[in-house]
C-alpha cells in the first residue's frame, strides 16, 4: 500500500473511534440519568437533614444507592436502616452503617413490598421504598 491509502484508513479508523467513543459516553449519560431515580440524596443540615428523595418506587431486584452530600457546615455522617412501620425499630433488612461525607451505601430489594427507613443519627428522618 501507499502511503496515502495507508493515511486515508488511519484516518478512517480514528474518526470511527472518536464515533464509537462517543456512542459509548452518551449511552453511560442515558444508562446514569436512568438510574438517577434509584438515588436518595443525604441532604444539608443547614436547610435540615433531608432525603432527597424521601419517597421512591422501584421494581424488585433494582438497587438503590443513597450518597451522604451532606457537605453544609462540615458535614455529617449518617446512618440508614430499615425499621418495622410507623416505627424506629429496626426489622433487620438492611443497615448502612455510617456513611461519611461523600461516601454511599447500595442495597438492592427482591421482595416486592413497602420497605420504611430512617436515618438512625437523625431519627426524623424518614423515607419509603415501594417495590413492585
Amino acid at each position: 500500500m501507499n502511503k496515502t491509502k495507508k493515511g486515508g484508513i488511519a484516518l478512517i479508523a480514528t474518526f470511527l473511534t472518536l464515533v464509537i467513543s462517543q456512542g459509548v459516553a452518551l449511552s453511560e449519560v442515558y444508562a446514569t440519568n436512568n438510574s438517577y431515580d434509584k438515588t436518595v440524596r443525604i441532604t444539608g443540615i443547614d436547610h435540615g437533614v433531608s432525603f432527597t428523595y424521601n419517597t421512591i418506587n422501584i421494581t424488585k431486584g433494582d438497587t438503590i444507592v443513597f450518597i451522604n452530600v451532606d457537605g453544609t457546615n462540615g458535614g455529617a455522617a449518617h446512618s440508614i436502616v430499615s425499621v418495622q412501620t410507623g416505627t424506629t425499630i429496626p426489622d433487620g433488612i438492611f443497615d448502612s452503617g455510617i456513611i461519611k461525607i461523600g461516601q454511599s451505601f447500595r442495597v438492592s430489594l427482591n421482595e416486592p413490598g413497602i420497605y420504611e427507613y430512617f436515618d438512625s443519627i437523625h431519627p426524623h428522618i424518614r423515607g419509603t421504598i415501594h417495590v413492585e
